[in-house]
């Protein structure tokens, strides 16, 4: 999931008489994928580039999937087995 947003700071300095407004512009972007603007750079310099990246991006994803899915897996079969351990405690 990206996540992007951009923020405007307004400062005001005072020089003697003069008040100048200065606006610091600042982007954000999170996520597995670059920025579209820099996506959008790096295929105009070679768009083989932004396929590797896009693939990349979709691997790591489905690393992440099937380790979240192994370790639930996992935790499963340890609940089960605890259970039937209480189970067969009790009798």
């Amino acid at each position: 999931m990206s996540r992007h947003g951009r923020k405007n700071k307004f400062v005001q300095v005072s020089e003697g008489n003069n008040i100048h407004r200065v606006t610091a512009i600042a982007n954000e972007w999170q996520g597995p994928l670059p920025d579209p603007a820099s996506l959008e750079h790096y295929s105009s310099i070679n768009p083989e580039v932004v396929k590797f990246i896009v693939e990349s991006a979709r691997e790591e994803q489905k690393f992440r999937h099937d380790l979240l899915k192994s370790d639930s897996e996992r935790k499963d079969k340890i609940t089960e087995a605890k259970t039937k351990e209480i189970e067969l405690a009790g009798k």
